[in-house]
Formats: structure tokens, C-alpha cells, sequence
């Protein structure tokens, strides 16, 4: 199963739709979100075209009580809000997915999971740490600091626990 993994959005909107256009090209039904949406109606936009979407929060993340809120009221079930740190199991693989890269590292180093994904650099990563699988899918807003970098999102593969960047063009 591929799935989209997406970070530090930041209400770059024009960004983002381009990639949910080229995730749904590519069909891809589940997404990991590593946080820093920003706006509530950033966080919608992202999330509500996927049949789940597996959500942390950022250092960025603006009013997360009406994110929140909208999420059950919607009803949909797609959404899950995983907190600062989530852990899920999908086709036999244990993933980790933090905002935060020093925690992520870690995370990985534990050896306890098969992926691991965090976002917060602004840096693209994808490299083995020991047997494990440590991914940022680097800035969907394409900017770090002020100063413009790759817009990128990640695609996981639980078939052979890989990952590829992806350039939003």
C-alpha cells in the first residue's frame, strides 16, 4: 500500500493543491500528516480527500480546538488525530510520526518501528537508521526561514518499507 506523507504546510495553499492533485493521480487513498497546517481550514483542505489521514500536531498549528471540533462533527471517521506523537500499525508495519526531527531520530534509533516520519526542518530526508526507516518529506510550503527550498511530500511504500520525495511542481 503507498501512502502520501505531508508536512509544514503553513496555509501555502496553491502548494498543497498541487500535491493532493498529484497524490490523487496516483490514487493514493491514505495520507500521513506531520503537522504545522497552520489554519484550520488548511488542515480540512488537506485532509478531507483520503480515506484516513493519520494527523499530528506541529509547533505551528493554529486553533487546534476548532480543527478538533470540525474533525467530529464531520463525522467521517477519516481523520485521526494522533496528538503530538502517534504510533499506528498499517499492513504489519509499525510507523511513528512526530513533528519534531531530534524526537523522530530517536524514535527511529529505538529500533521499535519499521518508519518513522517527522517534518519540522524544512529539509527533505529519506535514510535508514539501523533497520528502520526515518523520512521528512521536507516543506510543503517551500520555504525555510524566510528563504525559499523544494516544495516536496513524501510517498511511502509498506510493501518494502521505502520511501520517495516528491517535488511539487
Amino acid at each position: 500500500m503507498k501512502l502520501a506523507v505531508l508536512s509544514d504546510i503553513h496555509d501555502q495553499l496553491g502548494n498543497l493543491n498541487k500535491a493532493l492533485e498529484k497524490i490523487k493521480k496516483e490514487g493514493i487513498k491514505y495520507a500521513i500528516f506531520c503537522g504545522d497546517y497552520c489554519a484550520s481550514e488548511t488542515f480540512h483542505i488537506a485532509t478531507r480527500n483520503f480515506q484516513k489521514a493519520y494527523c499530528v500536531w506541529g509547533n505551528v498549528d493554529g486553533d487546534r480546538f476548532k480543527i478538533t471540533q470540525k474533525v467530529y462533527e464531520q463525522k467521517t471517521g477519516n481523520v485521526i488525530l494522533l496528538d503530538q506523537l502517534g504510533e499506528i500499525e498499517i499492513e504489519q508495519r509499525r510507523i511513528a510520526v512526530i513533528h519534531y526531527d531530534n524526537i523522530g531520530e530517536r524514535l527511529a534509533q529505538s529500533t521499535h518501528y519499521d518508519a518513522v516520519f517527522h517534518g519540522h526542518t524544512h529539509m527533505a530526508r529519506n535514510e535508514k537508521v539501523g533497520g528502520t526507516l526515518l523520512v521528512n518529506p521536507g516543506p510543503v510550503c517551500g520555504y525555510k526561514k524566510g528563504k525559499i527550498v523544494p516544495a516536496t511530500y513524501g510517498i511511502y511504500d509498506t510493501n518494502n518499507n521505502s520511501a520517495k520525495i516528491i517535488s511539487i511542481k
